[in-house]
């Protein structure tokens, strides 16, 4: 089967894009797991983690079975429990719960 000029173009051009898309589409992922990381634990019982790909603004940290915030840049944790309504922690927490 023979393919004409243009035919031939447009698989050129498709490939390309294809492999350029898996290429990138690869180290955004690798980029996205960079962003999370753990800390050893203060003590045995239980871990840490930081997450900071969550949003733009704020970090997250699960530390001894609570959650904490703060605003990127920022060395102060506020535990989210006592900021946040019941309604509002719930919510937060069941969609930070995927990073752990």
């Amino acid at each position: 089967m023979k393919f004409t000029r243009t035919a031939k173009i447009l698989v050129a051009s498709g490939a390309t894009l294809l492999v350029g898309a898996l290429f990138f589409g690869k180290k955004a992922r690798a980029n996205q797991q960079l962003n999370t990381y753990t800390l050893p634990a203060s003590d045995d019982s239980g871990f840490s983690k930081i997450i900071t790909n969550h949003d733009q603004v704020y970090d997250y940290k699960f530390e001894n079975g609570q959650w904490f915030t703060r605003k990127k840049g920022s060395s102060t944790w506020i535990n989210m429990k006592t900021a946040l309504t019941p309604e509002k922690y719930q919510l937060a927490v069941s969609r930070l719960k995927k990073y752990l």
